[in-house]
């Protein structure tokens, strides 16, 4: 240990250099010596040894920012070293200094997209535009949650990968962007109008993703419910009916006889307070209805037969759980892109799973939609939950601790392919691991370190059992 900080400290002493340059090894005499770094350092960052990766990573990253050209993994696995040394560092200085590196390394990273020097294949102007806005707001939650940023600073970031993510922003952003602007409106740096305006903003960004994000919709609808939890203190100070009415009633005018028209004016103005007794309320309110019954139940049914997907979702959405999980295995089987196949399998899966207890089945779905996506490790993360879950009642004590391997065994794999859940899945990894078979208890069953077993209950994987 003690040569190890040794080397950590010789490490840092050295200044990094070329934090805003995007050089990459292609044609540097220097080729071979970098990409031997990068090999050595990145197996360290993925198993969080950083501070046996950062001499390497230093290496790899001065001869190259930008590695190969096709890759931005010297900036993000630098990010991920930096924050460790912050988040383990007492002396403010160093913490300052390190604060500092992982902001550059964000700037760094997101220069070498704007100037094209990090290209991705078939990613066209708006392509680039959203990876630069998923790099911004990356940035802006660790400069919240992390780093302690000033509240100025960091909605500024906010701000700039909602500008350039658009709705396809990660739900990532919107808790942070919304604390903040209730924050700078209680001391008077914003205006009402300019505090709505982000709620509204956020208000869209997380219902477009609710309705059409398989995969994170569930996500977006949770950090949805958080952020305007956090608009609660302010709510009668940034809005008033008076305020929506005035602003609708033009809507109104240049429609009166649309439905969706007349859905939107009369959602809006019950959400923000208005009394049903209001007279203008009261008139779109009736129009509204006279419309609805016979346009939804058109719509509905159309939409249904055109797209299980949509069905599956409404049945969900109603707590009819079997019939959700009979739509998505047809949404599965007739879509032809492998991408939302996989998704319609995932969230079959979860439903099979969480609402249902299925579990041998909801395996079987994951698995598919994993098999569909090869580099996605959310599968494998809810198979992990359900043999976690599924070890307290898994036989003797014994079978039950072979459960435990089993789930870590899936976390693992779900880390191995996909670097988005490698750091929830070290998380379970830890939480679950204290919970292994004990050596004594193993050794006494005629089990040694590296000896094969098989879990009982339905699991029935076979394990590697190390102490």
């Amino acid at each position: 240990m003690k040569r190890l900080l040794i080397v950590f400290l010789v490490a840092v002493s050295f200044q990094v250099d070329g934090f805003s340059q995007c050089k990459t090894w292609n044609d540097s005499p220097q080729k071979e010596a970098g990409e031997n770094a990068h090999s050595i350092y990145r197996p360290l960052v993925r198993n969080e040894k950083y501070e046996q990766a950062l001499p390497h990573w230093q290496k790899a990253y001065n001869i190259a920012p930008a590695a190969d050209g096709r890759r931005d993994y010297h900036y993000m696995d630098g990010i991920a070293i930096y924050k460790h040394f912050f988040q383990n560092e007492t002396d403010e200085a160093k913490k300052e200094e390190y604060k500092q590196k992982v902001l550059e390394l964000y700037q760094g990273a997101i220069d070498c997209y704007e100037a094209r020097v990090i290209k991705v294949r078939d990613c066209d102007d708006l392509c680039y535009e959203a990876l630069i806005g998923r790099l911004y707001g990356r940035m802006g939650y660790d400069m919240f949650y992390t780093l302690k940023s000033p509240y100025s600073e960091t909605k500024k970031v906010l701000e700039k990968a909602i500008e350039l993510g658009g709705t396809g922003v990660e739900y990532i952003v919107l808790e942070p962007l919304a604390y903040i602007a209730v924050y700078e409106f209680q001391q008077g740096n914003m205006t009402a109008d300019e505090t709505r305006a982000v709620h509204d903003e956020l208000i869209e960004i997380a219902d477009y993703n609710i309705e059409r994000d398989p995969e994170f919709g569930e996500y977006y609808d949770i950090t949805k419910q958080r952020f305007l939890a956090s608009f609660k203190p302010v709510e009668d100070d940034i809005f008033d009916c008076e305020y929506f009415k005035e602003k609708l009633r033009p809507v109104y005018d240049e429609a009166p006889d649309d439905f969706d028209n007349l859905k939107y004016i009369f959602n809006t103005l019950k959400q923000k307070g208005c009394d049903e007794s209001d007279a203008f309320l009261a008139q779109v309110k009736g129009e509204y209805e006279t419309l609805a019954a016979e346009y939804n139940a058109e719509r509905m049914a159309e939409r249904e037969a055109n797209n299980p997907g949509y069905a599956a979702k409404k049945r969900y959405d109603e707590g009819k759980f079997e019939e959700a999980a009979e739509k998505y295995l047809e949404a599965a089987e007739k879509a032809e892109d492998d991408e939302k196949k996989a998704g319609y399998y995932f969230s079959l899966a979860s439903i099979q799973y969480r609402k249902l207890n299925k579990y041998a089945e909801a395996r079987e779905s994951a698995l598919k939609a994993a098999e569909l996506r090869g580099n996605w490790g959310r599968p494998y993360m809810l198979i992990g939950d359900m043999y976690a879950q599924a070890s307290r009642s898994c036989g003797d004590a014994w079978n039950q601790r072979l459960a435990v391997v089993a789930a870590i065994d899936k976390y693992a794999r779900a880390k191995a392919v996909d670097d988005k859940v490698a750091q929830e899945a070290s998380s379970r990894i830890a939480r679950y691991s204290a919970s292994r078979p004990d050596k004594e208890d193993a050794f006494m069953r005629g089990f040694k370190d590296g000896s094969t077993a098989k879990v009982g209950c339905w699991i029935g994987e076979t394990v590697t059992l190390n102490f």
